[in-house]
């Protein structure tokens, strides 16, 4: 794991975006899911399997890996969500 591809991650407004729309759908998120996405992002790019999924998008000249559902899935955030929602429940 790269702390340096980490951070990359937690800036990305792409992810953010994508997390926050995650968050939305979910019971026990009580504030906006925008608000709720900028206080998890750093825990979720944490999660395993994401900085290398991100990384080879980087060098493989991926313009916009936050965005792009094969690098970290839809499934991907929703059970890195989930399991954040539920280590907090």
């Amino acid at each position: 794991m790269s702390y340096a591809t980490q951070a990359l991650m937690a800036k990305d407004a792409d992810l953010h975006d994508r997390i926050a729309a995650c968050a939305a759908t979910q019971t026990g998120i009580t504030m906006q899911p925008l608000a709720w996405a900028d206080q998890n992002q750093w825990n979720l790019t944490g999660t395993a399997g994401w900085v290398d999924a991100y990384a080879a998008a980087i060098t493989a000249v991926n313009a916009r890996p936050g965005w792009d559902d094969t690098v970290i899935t839809d499934a991907m955030i929703l059970a890195a969500v989930q399991g954040l929602l539920g280590a907090t429940a």
